[in-house]
Formats: C-alpha cells, sequence, structure tokens
C-alpha cells in the first residue's frame, strides 16, 4: 500500500522529512498521538534490529558447526535461510535420488503434501 501526497504518490526515494513535508496535514488534535505511535513504533524496529545481530551470528555458528553446506554458496543465500532449508530437510543424504528430495519439497508432481495433491 501506497501512501498518498498532495500531487501524487510517495517515492520510496522520499525521506521521511521529505514526505511529511510534502503530506497532508494531520488535525491538530492527532499530531500527539501519532508522534506518540511513531515514536514507539521506531523505538520498536531499533530494539528488533539490534536483537536480531547476535540471533543471526548464533545461527551462522551453528551453521558451520554442521557438515559443510553447499546452500551457503549459493549468492543471496545467507546462514538464515540456509538453516532453515537444513532444518526443514535434514540429511540431504536420506534421499536416494534428487527426484526424491524435489518430491519432498513439493517441487515435482505426484505428491502429496499438507492435504493436496500436487501437479502432474
Amino acid at each position: 500500500m501506497q501512501s498518498v501526497r498532495k500531487g501524487g504518490v510517495l517515492g520510496e526515494s522520499d525521506s521521511p522529512r521529505q514526505a511529511a513535508n510534502r503530506s497532508y496535514a494531520l488535525p491538530k488534535s492527532m499530531v500527539e498521538p501519532v508522534n506518540l505511535i511513531l515514536s514507539s513504533s521506531l523505538t520498536t524496529v531499533r530494539t528488533l534490529k539490534a536483537q536480531l545481530k547476535p540471533i543471526e551470528k548464533a545461527i551462522a555458528t551453528e551453521l558451520r558447526a554442521t557438515s559443510p553446506q553447499t546452500l551457503q554458496t549459493i549468492p543471496g543465500l545467507g546462514p538464515v535461510f540456509a538453516a532453515g532449508i537444513v532444518s526443514e530437510i535434514g540429511d540431504v543424504r536420506r534421499f536416494e535420488r534428487e527426484e526424491s528430495l524435489a518430491k519432498f519439497c513439493g517441487l515435482t508432481g505426484g505428491a502429496i503434501s499438507r492435504g493436496v495433491r500436487g501437479r502432474g
């Protein structure tokens, strides 16, 4: 959803100050509550970001402690996503063939996953 401003839609390149300057003015009775909500939301976002750093570091450490992960060689696939995939699939050697793994992941037809029959 995009915010509406005078004269068009806010762009992603707009800074918060630019967006505020071009936005419709709030009724005076709403300024303080909106500022309080925005301040609280910003504090929450900053807190969550700070909490993510040690969690991501712990995940990366645990992933390195397991057997070497080919997943980590894929550009853009960081340790958090790789760990998620590893936790879902488990030991890939349990699959006799690549097709078995693809079927397990729901990437090929014929597999029944979560009560829905796959295509094919």
